[in-house]
């Protein structure tokens, strides 16, 4: 958003009792001035003594002498505005700028405001830099005719802002005081504020406010003719005006607006006596640029030409067309590819070809509209930027209604893809399949392209196509997205939307107990069930768990064996079939797991196997972690309890039961956290 100050200077009658007599003027931008849409303008009034822009290339009326012999052609590169005031370019005897004499007692509070900057250029010329500690310029005040001269009071402050060499300038803090030191070196100078175009703004003190009072810029002591330049612009020398009143209410001397619309504002100042004296300045607002109108174009364009509503910068323009988005009536994305200014004049245009991937085959809407482009910039105008989402309607009209609709993409058998589709219209079947062309796929590794050809289809009444230009490696390294278009009538042509085939990620899941499966998201239709289907050697498939995201676990079968694991979505029922996709397949191998808890049916108590207690396959305990064992009777009644595992000691030894029949209850958990458990009969037989 940019700012603008304007300073209205009101001239005053004679009945005022200090005379004030300059016509009113605005020092920036321009007294009536135009803004963007957006800006803020900075409304500034004061009752001037003296103003002097130095646009006319000369001095101007309120000095009484100047013996700086200044130039005013702008020796040093671009002023604030307009030609300024430059010395040191010219031989003169005496450095000074001297005004008329004012009286200042009946005014407000008075001050001096004006725009310096010294030479930044070292050696000899116009630009040449003070550089000595007493070549630097003085602002002074007389109270007796020039007799005597006193520096204004300090502190002497450099102001704060604008470090740049070329317009516009920028001062946050005005300078201020009666003299400004230079610096010595070139490093020190291009940091300081002083060698650059800055605002100063020199409250007058109170001993100048006389009836007499007269005001120089002095620059002492030179190097030479030709060294230690410096120049001054914009000077005012004025007062606060009493009693005002702004068109917008406002009372002080300044105001601040953001108009939205050209305005004219005014503002009234009025004396002790009931005199009064107004003036206005007129405030253009020119809006930011936008799209439109809406336009119609024919059935099967590809380029159209869009209008701006002003001027906008033809190297704006991203001639990849990303500055621009397309959507087709139904709201599915129809990439722009190409944008271009038409007949640039001084490097702006009002209009732009566009080209889309695709023709324009439906009938209805298409929705264009505005973003930011690759470049980073949106297309930009003296006024700012186009802004995001400025939306144009592009009109289609007189296309046969054909739709093509693909139903589905699948991997087949691990090896490659299918994709299946439908179509419908409103011209009758016979007559549709007369003006037939052909199908065409395209896929792309992305759903956003670049797509690209890969097949055609002949027969009219063909509903699938198989995607023989990939393998088994394909499409177990990547999902491949796809549409069809068909084309008919000589050119016309309609795509269906795209779908991408479902990739399984076959990480490795060997060392687990379990299997963490993730896939591709399938959008073929709304909300898809996904089956988690495995086949061992026996060559049948088993849906092992069900899922409505891309992410599952399940435990793998215990049965040692090389296993396939898939992805299918349920069956989706539509116009035309029944519809299943698969992914790629991925595969893994279960090896026998350990331990596996077996306990024995026969105990008989003796010294080679004193205590019954738990074996595994291996006939080793030594893979468990967690152990309970229990013994019952044939009444039911618990008799033995033991959690020791690894020592056999603790088990059953029989002591004090009969022979007969009991039973057994274990349960434990193996290393890798699997849950075993085991129950049945014990006989007890004893030798003894």
């Amino acid at each position: 958003m940019k700012k603008f100050l304007l300073v209205l200077a009101l001239a005053f009658g004679f009945s005022w009792s200090y005379g004030q007599g300059l016509n009113i003027t605005i020092i920036s931008p321009g007294q009536d001035t135009t803004i963007c849409e957006g800006d803020t303008v900075f409304l500034e009034c004061t009752s001037a003594f003296l103003f002097n822009d130095f646009n006319n290339g000369t001095i101007g009326i309120g000095w009484s002498s100047t013996q700086a012999n200044p130039v005013f052609t702008n020796p040093c590169g671009p002023g604030p505005v307009g030609s300024h005031l430059w010395v040191g370019t010219t031989p003169s005897n005496n450095r000074t700028l001297v005004t008329n004499t004012y009286d200042l007692t009946a005014g407000g509070a008075c001050y001096i405001e004006f725009w310096m900057r010294y030479g930044l250029v070292p050696g000899n010329g116009p630009c040449e830099d003070p550089d000595a500690a007493t070549e630097g310029v003085h602002l002074q005040y007389s109270t007796n005719n020039g007799l005597t001269w006193t520096d204004f009071p300090g502190p002497n402050v450099a102001p704060v802002g604008n470090l740049s060499t070329v317009p516009p300038f920028l001062t946050t803090v005005p300078g201020s005081g009666g003299y400004w030191q230079p610096f010595p070196t070139l490093a020190q100078q291009q940091q300081s504020t002083l060698y650059h175009w800055n605002l100063y703004r020199c409250p007058i003190p109170a001993a100048a406010v006389t009836n007499a009072t007269s005001f120089r810029w002095a620059q002492l002591v030179t190097s030479s003719t030709g060294f230690d330049a410096w120049g001054i612009d914009e000077v005012l020398i004025g007062c606060a005006p009493p009693n005002l009143i702004w068109s917008t209410g406002n009372t002080t001397t300044t105001d601040t607006v953001v108009p939205s619309q050209s305005t004219t504002y005014w503002v009234q100042a009025t004396d002790q006596n009931g005199n009064t004296v107004t003036d206005t300045v007129d405030v253009i607002v020119s809006p930011r640029p936008a799209l439109g109108p809406d336009i119609t174009i024919p059935c099967g364009d590809s380029t159209f030409v869009i209008t701006i509503d002003r001027p906008i910068d033809c190297n704006s323009i991203s001639p990849d067309g990303s500055d621009f988005r397309m959507s087709f009536p139904g709201g599915n994305p129809l990439p722009v590819v190409g944008a271009q200014g038409i007949n640039c004049q001084n490097g702006q245009t009002q209009q732009i070809a566009i080209t889309t991937l695709f023709p324009m085959n439906n009938n209805g809407q298409y929705v264009f509209w505005s973003k930011l482009g690759n470049d980073q910039n949106s297309l930009t105008s003296e006024c700012g930027t186009l802004p995001e989402f400025d939306t144009v309607l592009v009109n289609i009209f007189n296309c046969y209604d054909v739709d093509i609709d693909l139903k589905n993409v699948t991997v087949v058998d691990d090896d490659h893809p299918m994709v299946e589709w439908g179509i419908s219209t409103d011209t009758s079947w016979s007559a549709l399949s007369g003006l037939f062309t052909e199908y065409q796929i395209y896929r792309a590794l992305n759903p956003g392209g670049p797509y690209a050809p890969v097949g055609t289809e002949n027969n009219f009444n063909a509903t699938s196509w198989e995607d023989l230009t990939l393998g088994q490696a394909d499409v177990n390294t990547n999902a491949y997205n796809y549409y069809v278009r068909i084309v008919y009538d000589g050119g016309q042509s309609r795509q269906s939307d795209s779908i991408a085939t479902i990739l399984l990620d076959c990480a490795d899941n060997s060392d687990t107990l379990f299997l963490d499966l993730q896939w591709s998201d399938y959008w073929g239709w709304p909300n898809p069930e996904y089956y988690v289907q495995i086949q061992g050697s026996n060559g049948v498939w088993n849906t092992m768990d069900t899922a409505t995201t891309t992410s599952t676990t399940i435990e793998k079968p215990y049965d040692a064996d090389t296993y396939t694991v898939r992805i299918q979505t349920a069956e989706f029922v539509d116009t035309g079939g029944v519809y299943v996709s698969q992914s790629n397949y991925c595969e893994f191998i279960v090896y026998q797991r350990e331990p596996r808890l077996k306990m024995p049916n026969v105990f008989t108590p003796d010294g080679n196997f004193p205590y019954y207690n738990a074996v595994t396959a291996n006939d080793s305990t030594q893979n468990l972690v967690e152990f309970q064992g229990q013994i019952f009777n044939r009444w039911g009644n618990m008799i033995y309890e033991w959690t020791d595992w690894e020592n056999p000691s603790s088990g059953w030894s029989g002591e004090g039961h009969p022979e007969g029949t009991y039973y057994y209850v274990v349960k434990a958990i193996g290393e890798e956290g699997e849950e075993l458990e085991a129950q049945g009969t014990l006989m007890l037989i004893r030798n003894d």
